[in-house]
């Protein structure tokens, strides 16, 4: 045997650290990869801007806005004040115009998901729409309420000085009332007058797994498939990714990153207000029952 091919303990230690090395550079390999593709991703996401096509979409989704759901809702908050002003003041808790105009206003807000997603009529089927439906619209009440006090205005549609004003405060109560007033008023303050941000938001929203918070058992009847929740999820990628090259465009990067946040935060809020309002109506009997219900089983067919 020749002594000067036998490995001292020092070599075979720094042998074993270099075998150790470069197994872990090889482990190391794909993880670079895969963050790299990451990291370009990014990098081409934020150096991106609104394409010709982008502003169609935005176009398409502002008027789809104004068609199926804006106008819809006014007329229908119009003509509801028309007829209560019309009755004593005694005679104005009318509870099947209250539901009328709720009804409208889910069905509207429905309408122009419809016009505007097509994932709703391709990807995926009747039961899917009926949960995302069930788990999402009435939190996106807030939004289309401080759209109406935009161009009506700035009037809230349940002011105390309106003939309406009465039912909304016998359905839910001073206290939910004023939470709303506040957050309306918050939101608008927010997003001030932009005819686009809140459509955008919505949409993202709408397009969330489930914004309910209390999981009452109406929602939890049906749970889609997985395939189900990552189109929705892509889907809902692509709106954010829309929505956040639209703040950038409008307000830079740092004023558009402090938006979005304060956005998400008054969100949570809303989401928080909605779980309050669904535990209000489901404990008020008789009407505030007959809300709920409405809100809870309403869904796109």
């Amino acid at each position: 045997m020749q002594k000067d091919l036998i490995r001292t303990e020092e070599e075979r230690a720094a042998r074993l650290q270099l075998v150790r090395a470069n197994r872990l550079h090889r482990n190391e390999k794909p993880r670079q990869q895969v963050s790299s593709k990451s990291n370009e991703k990014y990098i081409q996401t934020s150096l991106r801007t609104l394409s010709t096509t982008d502003w169609i979409q935005l176009t398409n989704i502002r008027s789809a806005y104004e068609q199926y759901c804006l106008y819809p809702i006014l007329g229908a908050e119009e003509e509801r004040e028309e007829y209560l002003n019309t009755l004593p003041i005694k005679y104005r808790l009318k509870e099947h115009s209250f539901l009328n105009v709720l009804r409208i206003k889910l069905t509207s807000l429905c309408a122009f998901f419809q016009a505007t997603l097509p994932i709703l009529s391709i990807e995926i089927n009747r039961h899917d729409r009926q949960w995302l439906t069930r788990a999402n619209l009435r939190y996106l009440l807030l939004f289309s309420s401080m759209d109406l006090m935009t161009i009506n205005g700035n009037q809230l549609h349940f002011d105390s000085n309106r003939a309406c004003y009465h039912v909304y405060l016998y359905v839910y109560g001073q206290d939910l009332i004023t939470r709303e007033d506040y957050l309306i008023h918050k939101l608008n303050h927010c997003i001030g007058f932009d005819p686009i941000i809140s459509k955008l938001m919505q949409i993202i929203l709408f397009l969330s797994p489930c914004l309910v918070t209390n999981y009452s058992s109406l929602t939890n009847r049906y749970q889609p498939s997985l395939k189900t929740i990552l189109n929705i999820n892509h889907s809902q990628t692509q709106y954010t990714e829309l929505f956040w090259l639209y703040l950038v465009y409008r307000y830079g990067q740092i004023d558009a990153q402090k938006l979005f946040i304060s956005i998400i935060g008054q969100v949570l809020q809303q989401q928080k207000h909605g779980a309050d309002i669904d535990q209000s109506l489901a404990e008020r009997q008789p009407f505030g029952n007959l809300v709920y219900s409405l809100l809870t089983t309403f869904s796109i067919d």
